[in-house]
């Protein structure tokens, strides 16, 4: 399955079976068939990279059974979850004052979000706290982002694009 975001195009690909090998198999497979003899490495902080390739930026996520791999010319991160009660025990960790977290679909859009700026901020040591989602925008200390939703066989996939 394929999505487009101004500016970004997200590659959904089903997982064979669960755990981290499948997710890893994956996501070469979508770096594969979207950038022939590209490989996925990693930046020093630990953000993925497309060796090789300059100039496209690049996010991954794994969750509610599917690997996702989008790419574009601007800063941005990607997050796909499905929805889940333990969001409500961790909901402290993550939900800040004044921000909409009574049912579990808010929860859970609040989650996409925040881990889809986390990824795009690349700051070591931001909290998740600290990013503050109000709709289609979120801010952390220094930046600001458009997000973009979709719904995605029953899970959430956020896409948090930086401004700027």
């Amino acid at each position: 399955m394929r999505l487009s975001f101004p500016g970004i195009t997200v590659d959904i690909e089903p997982l064979a079976a669960p755990g981290r090998p499948a997710e890893r198999a994956a996501v070469d497979k979508l770096a594969a068939r979207n950038f022939p003899g590209a490989h996925i490495d990693h930046d020093p902080d630990g953000a993925p990279r497309l060796a090789g390739i300059d100039g496209v930026h690049i996010s991954i996520s794994h969750g509610a059974g599917f690997a996702v791999l989008s790419w574009g010319n601007v800063a941005h991160g990607i997050d796909i979850e499905a929805p889940r009660e333990q969001l409500r025990r961790v909901a402290r960790r993550f939900v800040a004052p004044g921000e909409e977290a009574g049912s579990l679909t808010s929860l859970l859009s609040l989650w996409t979000a925040k881990e889809a700026v986390y990824k795009a901020a690349r700051t070591p040591g931001l909290s998740l706290t600290d990013i503050l989602v109000s709709a289609d925008m979120a801010v952390t200390g220094e930046r600001s982002y458009r997000l973009y939703y979709s719904a995605v066989a029953g899970a959430m996939l956020c896409v948090a694009v930086a401004l700027g």
